[in-house]
C-alpha cells in the first residue's frame, strides 16, 4: 500500500556524505539524504494534499540549517546527523503541516527531532550490529560530516514497493 511523506531532500550532497551513505545506508540507492518533516502516512487524494501543503507553507521563508554530531536512534538503530541550528523552525514547519488535514496522523506519543539519516545500523535480525556501528563511528571520527544548508523547499514523496520505492510527487518552494 502506498504512503506519502514530506521531506527536505538534499539533492546535491557533499562527497563525504554521499560516500558514507553509500557504505552505511541501503536506502541511499533510492533517495538522496533527507530530513523528514511529515512521517509516512496512508495515501491521500494527491490534489487535495498538495493544495493543503502549499497553503500551509505560505507563512514560511527559507532558513539556514546546521547539522553536526550524530546519535543512534534507539527506536530503529538509525545513525542520524543532528540538526543543531534551525531545528525550532523545522519543528514549527512540522507542527503546521500536521494541522488540519493531517492532524489525525500526528504521533503525539513521539517527540519530533529533525535529523538526517546517515545509516541503518541493524543486522539481518533488525538488532544493532555493534561491529558495523563501531565501523561507522570510526569512519565519522576520521571524516566528520558537518553541513550548512538552506532549507528552501520540501518535497511530497510517495513510498511504494521495492521496485519503485520512492517517487517524487511535488516540490514546494518555501518563501
Amino acid at each position: 500500500m502506498s504512503q506519502y511523506a514530506v521531506v527536505f531532500l538534499l539533492s546535491k550532497p557533499p562527497a563525504p556524505l554521499h560516500k558514507f551513505r553509500r557504505e552505511f545506508d541501503p536506502e541511499s540507492r533510492f533517495i538522496p539524504p533527507y530530513i523528514t518533516v511529515v512521517f509516512p502516512m496512508p495515501a491521500h487524494r494527491e490534489r487535495e494534499l498538495i493544495a493543503d501543503l502549499d497553503r500551509k507553507l505560505q507563512g514560511f521563508a527559507p532558513f539556514g540549517v546546521h547539522l553536526e554530531g550524530v546519535r543512534l536512534n534507539p527506536k530503529n538503530n538509525a545513525l542520524e546527523l543532528m540538526v543543531t541550528s534551525g531545528q525550532e523552525t523545522i519543528k514549527q514547519l512540522h507542527n503546521e503541516l500536521y494541522s488540519g488535514l493531517l492532524e489525525k496522523y500526528l504521533r503525539k506519543d513521539l517527540p519530533y527531532e529533525p535529523t538526517l539519516t546517515l545509516g541503518d545500523m541493524n543486522d539481518e535480525n533488525d538488532t544493532l550490529d555493534q561491529d558495523f556501528y563501531d565501523e561507522a563511528l570510526e569512519n565519522l571520527a576520521e571524516n566528520p560530516i558537518v553541513l550548512d544548508i538552506s532549507f528552501d523547499n520540501v518535497n511530497l514523496i510517495k513510498i511504494d514497493d521495492a521496485e519503485q520505492p520512492i517517487t517524487l510527487i511535488h516540490t514546494f518552494l518555501i518563501g
